[in-house]
């Protein structure tokens, strides 16, 4: 493997088998727990399948490549398998736990990392793999961005960990062995001082990559969002007449090729990372709880939900909400979440709704917040 890489470096690479055919990308990673060592690849599909799974719209079943079936000769794009594709072992590490041989990368960025205090640090977004052997985690967190202000370097809220300052993992928890105020001292000689320009650009490659996927989860309660929601009727109701908003039907094809031709245009103009969007997937997995709205009787937008159930608790999800282009800075965002409301309302009794929005699109964080939400959670997604 290439030396002085960081994970979500590794996240580009193309997985190809011996003939050169494509199998997917790397999308995940098992550590051995001994060492923190490579132990084996996940292949992730593309990224719309990725998103699916990621909502439980499809099943999650990506393959596991073991780093002995890797060609040691990687090139600066892909990797080569070694083994034919049949041969891998084709699950997802779904059931990893902390007492588990080996760590998976992904779980370990859902776990809170506490200091030696046992005061919030932040989150794993990423690790560095070093020339050497060693290995470093990058822990991201609101409070190391007031940590660092001291210093003048107001929008730092990343921070490098030794994996030798981890003294224990939980299902719920990394435990540190040193403060928060140390590890900043000591990120500040490493970062600003001694540090090489090889690791600078390697830094900056994995803030690029790890902002482009990083995507946050705002959740709120069906009242709270109808009272924000009212208090807009007026606007909603003149932007309302304009639409037709619809429950999409599968079977029909108008409705099919709309949304597709929707989705597509969407994602041209969106800052999110999705991929062209296919008549077969949408019948496949856009079948239940999706809408699309007609403004004047042309397609507009549409929105697609998933729900769940925790704990006696009912959770529909916004897993994708879009505006044509053409059609957006006419309130028609927001008459569509209050179509949506009415509907979850009317249909079953949900008790939140929630979304994942990308960090960096602004347009949508504006519309939850100001509809009620509050972020309870963040992931990547590569």
């Amino acid at each position: 493997m290439e030396e002085g890489v960081f994970f979500s470096q590794l996240c580009k690479y193309t997985v190809r088998d011996v003939n050169n055919k494509k199998i997917g990308h790397v999308g995940d990673i098992l550590l051995n727990k001994d060492d923190w060592s490579l132990n084996s690849f996940i292949i992730h599909g593309s990224f719309i399948e990725e998103k699916l799974e990621a909502l439980k719209l499809k099943n999650d079943v990506d393959p596991i490549v073991p780093k002995e079936h890797i060609d040691n000769e990687i090139t600066a794009d892909k990797l080569i398998l070694l083994t034919k594709p049949e041969h891998l072992l084709a699950k997802t590490f779904t059931g990893w736990q902390p007492e588990d041989k080996v760590y998976q990368f992904s779980k370990l960025r859902k776990i809170k990392v506490l200091d030696e205090n046992n005061e919030d640090v932040g989150r794993v977004i990423d690790i560095l793999f070093h020339s050497d052997g060693a290995k470093t985690l990058v822990i991201s967190g609101s409070n190391l961005a007031n940590l660092f202000d001291p210093f003048h370097i107001i929008h730092h809220n990343e921070i490098l960990i030794p994996i030798k300052y981890i003294t224990q993992i939980t299902s719920e928890k990394i435990y540190l062995s040193v403060s928060q105020n140390d590890l900043v001292k000591q990120n500040l000689i490493s970062l600003y001082k001694l540090i090489n320009k090889d690791l600078r650009s390697l830094s900056k490659a994995y803030t690029d990559i790890a902002s482009r996927y990083h995507y946050l989860v705002y959740e709120t309660d069906l009242e709270t969002i109808q009272l924000n929601l009212e208090k807009r009727q007026k606007k909603i109701s003149i932007s309302l007449k304009q639409l037709s908003i619809i429950e999409y039907d599968s079977t029909d094809d108008k409705q099919t090729k709309d949304f597709v031709t929707i989705f597509n245009d969407v994602a041209i103009t969106s800052v999110d990372p999705y991929e062209e969007m296919t008549e077969i997937v949408i019948r496949e997995h856009f079948s239940k709880a999706s809408f699309i709205a007609y403004r004047y009787g042309k397609p507009a937008g549409y929105v697609i939900l998933s729900f769940k159930e925790e704990q006696s608790i009912k959770t529909a999800a916004i897993a994708g909400i879009g505006i044509l282009h053409t059609a957006r800075g006419k309130g028609l965002s927001t008459a569509f979440m209050s179509h949506i409301v009415t509907w979850l309302k009317n249909k079953d009794d949900y008790d939140k709704l929630q979304a994942d929005i990308l960090a960096s699109n602004r347009p949508s964080l504006g519309l939850f917040i100001s509809l009620g939400f509050k972020k309870v959670d963040e992931f990547f997604l590569y």
